[in-house]
């Protein structure tokens, strides 16, 4: 039996892991979504529930970029604007094959959660959270008022 000489031990390690690793983070990393549909539900707010669909990859793809990039919520106290119970929840797609679903809170601690494995609570308050809601606003065509449900 011949052994395998020192210097393919780390590539044989490498791909491994990665055989293992790979399920862990492809939803992360797998196919890029071309479609999003975006519902409000108004919470305390007097407005309409709103659905819409979003169909430009780029406009998609930008969103679902600002979402997978959000900070974790922060531990500890913090103190949270008013919440009147605005929560939009933004379902990914490529095709009709679904990717990624995204509540977020659209007033007080901002705090979104991700399914499927999303892990902790995440925070749209920072890191990505502006150009999140910012690029929302624009693909919905809503303004910021309208988007968190502000009276």
């Amino acid at each position: 039996m011949r052994r395998l000489p020192w210097a393919v031990w780390p590539a044989a390690f490498g791909l491994a892991f990665g055989v293992w690793a790979w399920p862990q983070v492809a939803w992360q990393f797998g196919p890029a979504p071309t479609v999003m549909v975006a519902r409000r539900t108004p919470g305390l707010a007097n407005l309409p529930t709103l659905t819409r669909r979003v169909a430009d990859p780029a406009v998609v793809q930008a969103l679902y970029a600002d979402i997978e990039t959000l900070p974790p919520f922060p531990r500890g106290t913090i103190s949270c604007p008013i919440d009147f119970g605005v929560e939009w929840v933004l379902r990914f797609y490529r095709g009709s094959e679904p990717l990624l679903t995204a509540d977020l809170q659209a007033g007080g601690c901002g705090a979104a959660t991700l399914e499927p494995g999303g892990g902790p609570p995440r925070w749209t308050m920072t890191g990505s959270g502006p150009s999140l809601w910012r690029d929302l606003g624009r693909a919905l065509n809503l303004s910021p008022r309208a988007l968190r449900g502000v009276p």
